[in-house]
């Protein structure tokens, strides 16, 4: 929501280049919702019960982002911590635990889902290499259903930007369709 303001002369109708805003969508910083050392936890590889480490990690970020009922916060230092998040999930798609590996597709489509479109668009080459490759060669269905849903989340605009297909998001998808597909893939019987 985005309420313009004229400074011009005459209190015109907000057209012009005095034109500034004077309400916007209120958004949350995510890494400052979480425990300073969630990231540390999600690539916790140290003992056989480090997988626990990981759980819980995925879990704090899955429950900060249930709450969060509008956009994340991607202005400056937030972005950058956005990132290396969407890094260390697209670690988890490929976790030697296999209980893990949908949960973190999961949390990967709702944190795109709670971007806004130019950030969406950035964060989605990090992540949707990862995605794809699991939807397409996953043995499981669950895992190949949950990074589908990930890739659906990743290229819609979300629901306080109006909803509908992002269009930068899709050509990010495009491109990592096309890297991860090889000559064997497209024969494979299922795909």
């Amino acid at each position: 929501v985005t309420m313009s303001s004229s400074n011009g002369p005459k209190g015109g109708s907000g057209r012009g280049g005095n034109a500034s805003s004077m309400l916007a969508v209120p958004t949350t910083d995510l890494m400052s919702a979480l425990k300073s050392d969630c990231l540390d936890r999600m690539n916790d590889t140290g003992d056989k019960k480090s997988w626990r480490n990981r759980k819980e990690a995925l879990d704090e970020v899955d429950a900060v982002l249930g709450k969060c009922g509008g956009l994340l916060s991607t202005e400056g230092k937030a972005f950058v911590q956005l990132k290396q998040l969407a890094a260390n999930l697209r670690l988890r798609i490929n976790d030697s635990q296999s209980n893990l590996k949908p949960l973190a597709a999961s949390v990967i489509g709702s944190l795109l889902s709670h971007l806004d479109d130019t950030a969406q668009a950035k964060l989605g080459p990090v992540v949707f290499p990862a995605l794809v490759n699991a939807a397409m060669n996953d043995m499981k269905k669950t895992m190949r259903d949950a990074a589908v849903s990930a890739l659906v989340l990743g290229t819609d605009s979300p629901k306080q930007n109006g909803g509908g297909t992002n269009a930068a998001s899709v050509e990010a998808f495009i491109l990592s369709l096309e890297s991860e597909l090889s000559d064997a893939a497209i024969k494979s019987s299922g795909l």
